[in-house]
C-alpha cells in the first residue's frame, strides 16, 4: 500500500519560483486555476502509483515520480498561461526531447575529478530508450576542453557504429556555438578539437548540434558523474544502466 507520506509533492523551491513568476503577469483567477491543476495532478499521480504498487508490484522511485509530476504540472501551466517564462524570456520546460524519426540523438557531458575528465555519451532514438552509453577518461582539467572532447568522441562513436543521421546535444553552450556558428574567435584550447569535429561532421548524410540546459541533459550528466567515481570506465545499454542514471 502506498501512503501519501511516501509521495513527495513538487519541490518547494520550484513552486515558489513559479509562483514568483506568476505574479509578474498572471491574473489571480489564472493562478487559482494553476493551483487546482497542481493539486489535481498530484492526487492523480498518487492514485496511479498506488494502483501500480498494488497490482503490478511496482518498486517506488521517488525521484522519478517527482520529476515526472513536475514536468506534467509545468506543461499544463504553460498551456493555461504562456506567460510562464524564465528569466531570459524563454519558456522553461526543461526536459529531454525526442529526435525526429530515423535520427539518433547523442547526448554528451563531462565530469572533472582528481585531475582527469570523464566523458559520457548516451544515444537514444525517437523511442526514447537508451540504445548505448559509453564513458572514458580524458586527460584535461579544463571544463571547456572536456566538453569539446565529449562532442568529438560522440561523433567518432557514431561513425564507428554506422549511424547515418545524428543530432549531438550537450549543455556546453560555448562549444556548441563555436561549432554551429561562424565565430570570429574560437578559444585556442579547443580550436583543434572544433576543427576536427567540423571535418568529421561532413562524413554524415545528416547531422546537427544542439545546446540544451543541464536539466535536459540529465542522463549524460549523471552517467559522467557516476563513472568519474569509478576506478575504470565502462559501456552500457538500457538493461544495465547504473541505478543513479535510471533515476534521471
Amino acid at each position: 500500500m502506498v501512503h501519501i507520506s511516501d509521495i513527495k509533492l513538487i519541490r518547494t523551491d520550484t513552486t515558489l519560483d513559479l509562483s514568483q513568476k506568476a505574479e509578474k503577469g498572471i491574473r489571480p483567477e489564472s493562478f487559482q486555476a494553476q493551483t487546482s491543476i497542481q493539486f489535481a495532478l498530484t492526487l492523480e499521480n498518487i492514485w496511479i502509483v498506488r494502483n501500480q504498487v498494488v497490482h503490478n508490484d511496482l518498486k517506488i522511485n521517488h525521484l522519478a515520480i517527482v520529476k515526472n509530476l513536475e514536468e506534467r504540472v509545468l506543461e499544463h501551466w504553460h498551456i493555461l498561461n504562456p506567460l510562464l517564462l524564465d528569466d531570459t524570456g524563454v519558456v522553461s520546460i526543461p526536459r529531454w526531447s525526442f529526435p525526429p524519426p530515423q535520427v539518433l540523438k547523442l547526448n554528451v557531458d563531462a565530469a572533472l575529478k582528481d585531475g582527469l575528465a570523464t566523458l559520457a555519451v548516451i544515444v537514444r532514438s525517437d523511442s526514447r530508450h537508451v540504445m548505448n552509453g559509453w564513458t572514458k577518461r580524458y586527460d584535461t582539467t579544463d571544463p571547456c576542453t572536456a566538453e569539446a572532447a565529449a562532442i568529438l568522441w560522440a561523433m567518432e562513436l557514431a561513425k564507428e557504429n554506422n549511424y547515418l543521421k545524428i543530432l549531438v546535444e550537450g549543455d556546453a553552450k560555448i562549444c556548441i556555438e563555436v561549432i554551429t556558428e561562424e565565430a570570429a574567435t574560437i578559444p585556442w584550447r579547443i580550436l583543434s578539437l572544433v576543427n576536427i569535429i567540423k571535418v568529421l561532421a561532413l562524413e554524415f548524410p545528416a547531422y546537427s548540434f544542439c545546446w540544451v540546459r543541464r536539466d535536459a541533459n540529465g542522463v549524460a550528466h549523471s552517467l559522467a558523474k557516476f563513472a568519474s567515481s569509478l576506478p575504470s570506465c565502462f559501456s552500457c545499454n538500457s538493461s544495465n544502466l547504473p541505478p543513479s542514471v535510471h533515476e534521471t
